[in-house]
């Protein structure tokens, strides 16, 4: 099966979020097959955007226009993050529709889902007998994360540091987000720093509290070689753009985020957004100058959850509930 992928927007609307799952898997059903996709605009059923009843979506864009058709080749879908679909308190949330009816999809199809171990969602598939659970610290799992990792860091490692791989590929204790933020900062050092002072730095993040979360110390020893922040400038400057840009709705880019920072009261000009994001793609998407029209958002949802979280990120700790800017008091932009 040639490889096919689609990914589906992340939503503040949760119902639009549920929406995309299943019109998503629709989508690329009908891409790889077109008798798919004559028998999907043969269903009668009519479906209007934001419908959350899973029956409805699933019967409706998968199972009738399935049924009757030989689509004989394996068909892999992933979800991923689950646990962030909003409802996993739910009695009838995502998870445990999923859990309850994966299994009425054809026998070639076969479904990875990736999610935090979350209690609810752990419940709903222990009770499917068509489920098979692997969880990160099984040691069969761990012996081929470990090989991934440092076939990565191998690859995505500049030539001059990639002696490196074998001790930082074990510095990443399994965890692929460590591996790939690390190789990132060493391919791009903080000015006035070797690659060979970098890596000197991640491998030396072990001092202090051992029961810190591993890649809260790699965001530490990242941030902390940008960001003085004993620099009551920098410091403001860092507190303001990255709060702004966490707390925004949807995501900014670099180029939104510096028109609205032109009408803003405390700042003179939008400019310096680009000169605090931009030595951050190791933790940050699209915060290239080539890339400033595109939205920037975390590379795993981790960083989020290390910045707003005043005990793990300390003096780098982003409070989004007033990061939100004050207009200037001339400016009126009339109706929303």
């Amino acid at each position: 099966m040639r490889s096919h992928e689609r990914k589906a927007e992340r939503s503040n609307d949760e119902n639009d979020a549920y929406y995309q799952l299943f019109t998503t898997l629709a989508r690329d059903l009908s891409d790889l097959y077109p008798s798919f996709k004559t028998a999907l605009g043969r269903t009668r059923t009519s479906l209007r955007k934001g419908t959350t009843d899973y029956e409805t979506l699933f019967s409706s864009l998968l199972l009738e226009p399935l049924s009757g058709l030989n689509l004989v080749r394996p068909i892999f879908v992933v979800i991923d993050a689950l646990d962030e679909s909003g409802d996993v308190t739910s009695d009838q949330g995502l998870h445990k529709f999923l859990a309850d009816n994966a299994s009425k999809l054809p026998s070639n199809f076969r479904i990875l889902v990736t999610s935090r171990p979350e209690n609810d969602i752990v419940l709903a598939f222990n009770k499917s007998p068509s489920t098979r659970h692997i969880y990160m610290n099984d040691v069969k799992l761990s012996v081929s994360t470990d090989s991934d990792i440092l076939a990565y860091c191998t690859e995505n490692l500049p030539e001059d540091a990639r002696h490196y791989a074998k001790v930082l590929a074990a510095k990443a204790e399994g965890l692929f987000q460590w591996a790939a933020a690390a190789c990132a900062y060493i391919k791009r050092p903080p000015p006035g720093l070797e690659k060979s002072a970098c890596v000197d730095r991640l491998l030396g993040s072990t001092a202090g509290d051992i029961r810190v979360d591993p890649l809260d110390k790699l965001y530490l020893t990242i941030l902390e070689s940008y960001f003085d922040l004993n620099d009551p400038i920098v410091e403001r400057e860092y507190q303001s753009i990255m709060g702004q840009f966490f707390a925004a709705f949807e995501p900014l880019s670099i180029l939104s985020l510096a028109s609205l920072r032109r009408h803003v009261k405390e700042v003179k000009n939008g400019g310096s957004v680009y000169s605090v994001v931009r030595d951050l793609g190791s933790l940050l998407s699209n915060v290239a100058s080539a890339e400033s029209s595109l939205p920037v958002v975390p590379l795993h949802t981790s960083f989020r959850d290390f910045l707003t979280d005043k005990k793990r990120s300390g003096v780098f700790y982003l409070d989004i509930n007033n990061a939100h800017p004050s207009p200037k008091p001339e400016e009126n932009f009339g109706p929303l």
